[in-house]
């Protein structure tokens, strides 16, 4: 049975989205980028290398998918608040955009 209430969503798991954002990540890194964000993730963490790989992805303009972008989105809303959100919530409105320009060939 429903409630009459919206369905809430619930917070993604912070260790999921860090690990899927290094796996995008993963092929563009250098290694003295990759060390320090897999040392943060190793060690829990996952704000620092989540803020560090959403930072690496948009600046080098990296495609995500519709699914990680909404779990990424999700995981931000619960940082309301915190310093970082205006910040990281316009780079993932960048990386939205990145989706879905036109390809050229």
């Amino acid at each position: 049975m429903k409630s009459g209430r919206a369905a809430r969503r619930l917070a993604p798991d912070a260790d999921a989205v860090a690990w899927a954002l290094a796996a995008v990540a993963n092929p563009h890194l250098s290694r003295t980028r990759r060390d320090p964000i897999y040392i943060a993730l190793g060690i829990g963490e996952t704000f620092s290398a989540i803020e560090d790989l959403i930072t690496f992805i948009a600046n080098e303009r990296i495609p995500l998918s519709d699914d990680l972008v909404a779990a990424v989105s999700t995981w931000l809303d619960c940082y309301q608040g915190h310093a970082a959100h205006p910040r990281l919530r316009e780079l993932l409105t960048e990386l939205v955009q990145v989706g879905s320009a036109p390809r050229t060939p």
